[in-house]
């Protein structure tokens, strides 16, 4: 493997190498040819497709959980994006399909994927399903600023308030962490592709307080900015079969090594917050992963991410497993959803701790959280153990309802807890709204006994149902069966088209039999 990774370094021997390096300057030449330039003032100039949501969905498996994002989008969040579809082949889309699309869930666009004109510049015959599909999307879209969606992600609200976040403005792109710190991508990528590790450092810097790697569930970028931090992207993807890969884990980091290829390294950016989970218990998961790992996990089994917006608040649910499936019938069943999860809490329990006896991973705590979610207390006094409660909740990031009338009561325990100047300083600085701000930092990430061990706390959990992120999940729910419903009404169009079509050859076949039978043409047969 060394000398695997030397040859890579210096090419040695390596006719993909050479084929590498060939492209690369191609890109590098395009990027400052009259032919690009004028393309990119084009895009900033244009008065259209300002802002919009991409998506990479088709298929049996993709398209009803792209279906239900859809649903969500329009009906529950009322937003008005428009959006623009990605697939790859016939056997993905077809135009019924498509017509129906865009008349239940307009403005709404759809390219498939191999029929887009592929920029000579680029490695020919490169794949574009899987991974590689984002990138593509992103190169090929006609937004100037591009909200990049997994289909498997669930909208807690309408997004289009995240086009207008300060440092989006400013720097042109957001990106998030995911729950893993280190160890996904490889240093060698950075000299492999030219770069030295100056580059490397500059982008940590943009992943914030959290050192993470990328979660490209979701991925936001101002193409009129960035467009040639794109062709980049779509460079290193276009070799995603030929070792770059191998370097990361998919597309995920590709896209802040293409901002170090741009020279704009400085400006590449995570949200400052780390994704939390949502958890099934191994006896509701309808599936056994692997023993080892489950015990290692305490039976928890992470079903889905919980992704917050640039000011702390729970912005969307990415499915990481236990995707929708509209053949089920109903969305999987999740039981707990945490704060943040620490670095060192997913490094040891879903990483690299001992896979022998069960853990003590998270702690369910069972807060009646209806109790104190009501305006009446009583005798408008503290209730000392609801105040607890909740304050715990808020300032570990789990994402629940705000109570102002609690908090009014307990005033004069937040002045005990931390004193009167910093308990106004709480109030003045909006952490009562933000509490993300206090509980959330460095120290709080690498939460261990001195060295490599296991954290000092396990991570807390709370049913899903007693926070405010439960209305994704109803949304999800609503979802599903109105996707199934419309999946089971789309299947009669594209049954009664293929007989449509049957009939007329049989009708050419038979010299008019079927006309002579006073069947009319779009019958049932």
């Amino acid at each position: 493997m060394q000398q695997l990774h030397a040859n890579r370094l210096d090419g040695s021997g390596c006719a993909k190498n050479q084929t590498f390096r060939d492209y690369r300057s191609k890109v590098a030449a395009y990027l400052n040819s009259t032919e690009f330039k004028q393309r990119w003032d084009a895009l900033k100039q244009q008065t259209t497709h300002e802002r919009g949501i991409v998506m990479s969905a088709g298929g049996r498996y993709y398209l009803p959980q792209a279906i239900v994002l859809l649903r969500i989008l329009r009906y529950k969040h009322r937003s008005k994006l428009p959006v623009e579809i990605f697939w790859h082949g016939d056997d993905e889309m077809d135009n019924t399909t498509l017509a129906a699309l865009k008349a239940e869930f307009g403005p709404l666009e759809g390219y498939d994927a191999r029929k887009l004109p592929y920029p000579k510049h680029h490695l020919p015959g490169a794949k574009l399903k899987g991974f590689p599909m984002k990138p593509w999307a992103l190169l090929q879209s006609k937004f100037k600023e591009a909200f990049l969606l997994d289909c498997d992600v669930i909208l807690r609200r309408d997004p289009a308030f995240m086009f207008d976040a300060p440092l989006f403005r400013e720097r042109g792109n957001y990106f998030w962490g995911d729950i893993y710190g280190t160890g996904m991508v490889k240093d060698e990528v950075f000299p492999y592709v030219g770069l030295n590790m100056t580059v490397r450092d500059a982008l940590n810097e943009g992943k914030s307080d959290f050192n993470r790697y990328a979660e490209s569930g979701q991925v936001m970028i101002n193409r009129a900015m960035h467009l040639d931090v794109l062709e980049w992207a779509w460079f290193l993807n276009s070799f995603s079969e030929k070792h770059i890969y191998d370097f990361m884990y998919g597309d995920k980091d590709t896209f802040g090594v293409a901002f170090g290829l741009a020279g704009k390294a400085h400006m590449y950016q995570h949200i400052n917050v780390p994704p939390g989970g949502v958890f099934t218990n191994l006896a509701h998961l309808g599936w056994n992963p692997r023993d080892g790992q489950m015990k290692k996990q305490g039976n928890w089994w992470l079903q889905g991410l919980v992704h917050y917006d640039y000011q702390g608040e729970v912005l969307l649910l990415h499915r990481v497993t236990g995707e929708v499936h509209v053949p089920a019938g109903h969305a999987p069943r999740d039981e707990i959803i945490t704060p943040p999860i620490p670095h060192s809490w997913s490094m040891w329990y879903m990483g690299y701790g001992p896979e022998k006896e069960l853990q003590r991973s998270i702690d369910v705590v069972n807060y009646n959280i209806t109790y104190f979610m009501g305006t009446a207390l009583p005798n408008q006094v503290c209730p000392l153990a609801a105040w607890n409660a909740y304050w715990t909740l808020r300032t570990h990031g789990i994402p629940t309802v705000r109570n102002t009338t609690l908090e009014k009561h307990c005033a004069g325990v937040l002045d005990a807890e931390y004193g009167p100047t910093a308990a106004n300083m709480i109030r003045n600085a909006g952490l009562m709204e933000h509490p993300l701000r206090i509980a959330i930092n460095a120290d709080w990430d690498n939460k261990v006994d001195g060295g490599w061990n296991a954290p000092k706390h396990p991570l807390w959990g709370v049913p899903l149902n007693m926070t405010e992120a439960w209305t994704m999940w109803q949304n999800m729910e609503d979802g599903v069966v109105w996707a199934k419903n419309w999946t089971q009404t789309n299947a009669k169009i594209v049954a009664r088209r293929r007989a449509q079509r049957r009939r007329s050859l049989l009708d050419v076949a038979t010299g008019g039999f079927w006309r002579h039978r006073g069947v009319p043409l779009g019958a049932d047969v």
